[in-house]
């Protein structure tokens, strides 16, 4: 169970093992928990398919002798439901565990699917019935004073208050449940919430307090110097809290460090789960500087900068990564450890330059293959250079509450703001789904064109359409937007450079 919230692929392992060692001794339903905690493992992987059989079939078996294991995997189903946004799916396995837990004698308080099912209830709009839920578990987890508890029920209705536009409750409850965090010593979780805190107070204009959380979310951080993977979104947050508070120079130099902590831990990820998470970061962190820089007049750095988040994505998909066995830390691991604290102090990019060398040639030391850097990017003068004149090259950015498309011609660059990341993501995902059902919806296809290029002025004084996606937008056959009734390949030539083409131009 330790290994499942540090590695999934070590956890997944270890269960395949309890799952031989239990038939052979002829205990089928350990054999059964075994292969559910492998569905589990599976998920945090990433293998939807497997992580659905597995936990599957021991839910199925667990409902004929094992009540223990069908709250849990019930639980679990939903919860992974919950978590790709299944909402109302979500709901039947959760009203099951919750049933099974208080009809059977002895049973614990189902603590996972209550907490599910109130960001499932949220999920679909039914924010008072989620907010009643959470008010129950309350009052139980009052009652037995279960501070870990009350932390995070206090976190997820604080999410319910924030998708209903009550964010003085919302901050109210991310100040408690980090409260709770402290008196736990539960400083991953603190370092959590606070951020969630510090962006509520962002939401609130309340700037000042925004600052202290955000700090006190990174002092929390430094108190695990091994779990620095939250930092660079922490970084980000009070890198825009000193936007707002207009010290633009702080701003850009909590920006240039988040990035740069991102390519040391990036170096050498302990875990795929890790990895995943601070990609994710990784695409958060670089829109909003280039939003940034953009706003600053700085196009060709703002250009430069998502550039070198693409190339950083592209290097890392070409990196091999080994599971890392649980171990007691050699020098060279403490060394890093000590380099990667090192970093988050200095505020010197050059300083942080020699640190960064450190790093690599450390690992290289210690005989790692994963610490390559980034490819060499274009810069966007060079683009221009290589663009004909018919050509327009589109990168978009995908961010929220609003997008960006960089429009660039052998001539001109233009920033053009577009609508949230969410609502172009849904719309592409719809209209794709519409196409492989060999549907035809000009009325969509002529929305995605309206809010992905009819506002880019370049779009008509050029044939030839150069496309760099973002997020979702990879998986959108740009050339079957419409545009009055007509397709677009039927006027431009139309190019889709994927993910690991951006930094080769």
């Amino acid at each position: 169970m330790l290994e499942t919230n540090y590695d999934a692929a070590m956890a997944r392992e270890t269960w395949t093992q309890v799952e031989s060692l239990a038939l052979r001794q002829r205990h089928f339903l350990l054999a059964s928990r075994a292969i559910g905690e492998q569905g589990i493992a599976a998920f945090l992987l990433g293998d939807m398919a497997t992580a659905k059989k597995d936990v599957v079939k021991a839910w199925m078996v667990a409902k004929t002798a094992d009540p223990g294991a069908h709250i849990r995997y019930a639980s679990m189903y939903g919860t992974g439901l919950v978590e790709l946004h299944k909402y109302n799916e979500a709901l039947g396995p959760l009203n099951e565990a919750i049933k099974v837990a208080k009809d059977t004698r002895g049973a614990a308080y189902p603590t996972i699917a209550i907490t599910a099912k109130i960001v499932a209830l949220s999920g679909l709009g039914k924010n008072q019935e989620a907010l009643a839920l959470a008010d129950e578990e309350m009052q139980w987890a009052n009652h037995y004073h279960l501070a870990e508890h009350l932390c995070d029920i206090y976190q997820s209705r604080a999410g319910v208050y924030e998708r209903i536009g009550n964010w003085n409750q919302a901050v109210s409850d991310y100040r408690d449940a980090a409260r709770y965090a402290k008196q736990l010593s539960y400083w991953r979780g603190l370092t959590q919430v606070d951020g969630l805190l510090a962006k509520a107070y962002l939401h609130e204009g309340a700037l000042h307090p925004a600052l202290i959380a955000i700090d006190e979310a990174m002092e929390a951080n430094e108190r695990i110097p091994d779990e620095l993977y939250f930092v660079p979104r922490n970084l980000a947050i009070k890198a825009e809290i000193m936007t707002r508070l207009g010290n633009i120079k702080s701003s850009n130099q909590l920006y240039e460090k988040s990035a740069d902590i991102l390519d040391a831990l990036l170096s050498k990820v302990p875990t795929p789960t890790v990895e995943r998470q601070l990609l994710g970061d990784l695409s958060e962190v670089y829109s909003r500087y280039f939003a940034s820089l953009s706003a600053q007049g700085r196009t060709a750095d703002a250009f430069r900068v998502i550039e070198r988040a693409r190339g950083r994505v592209e290097a890392q998909s070409l990196s091999h990564h080994e599971v890392v066995v649980p171990h007691e830390l050699n020098a060279s691991e403490q060394h890093l450890t000590e380099l990667n604290l090192t970093l988050l102090n200095t505020d010197d990019s050059t300083a942080r330059g020699h640190i960064l060398d450190a790093i690599y040639e450390t690992e290289l030391n210690a005989g790692s293959t994963v610490g390559d850097t980034a490819p060499e990017l274009v810069d966007l003068g060079q683009l221009q250079s290589d663009l004909r004149p018919s050509e327009l090259f589109v990168e978009y950015v995908l961010d929220g509450p609003q997008s960006y498309a960089l429009a660039v011609t052998h001539r001109t660059v233009h920033r053009y703001t577009l609508p949230s990341k969410d609502e172009l993501e849904q719309e592409a995902t719809r209209y794709r789904t519409e196409i492989l059902q060999q549907k035809t919806d000009l009325g969509l296809a002529q929305q995605l064109f309206n809010n992905l290029l009819g506002g880019i002025q370049e779009f008509n004084e050029n044939q030839t359409l150069i496309v760099v996606p973002d997020g979702k937008l990879h998986l959108l056959p740009f050339s079957t937007l419409a545009n009055g009734g007509h397709y677009i390949l039927t006027s431009h030539l139309v190019t889709v450079a994927r993910q690991e083409q951006c930094s080769t131009f």
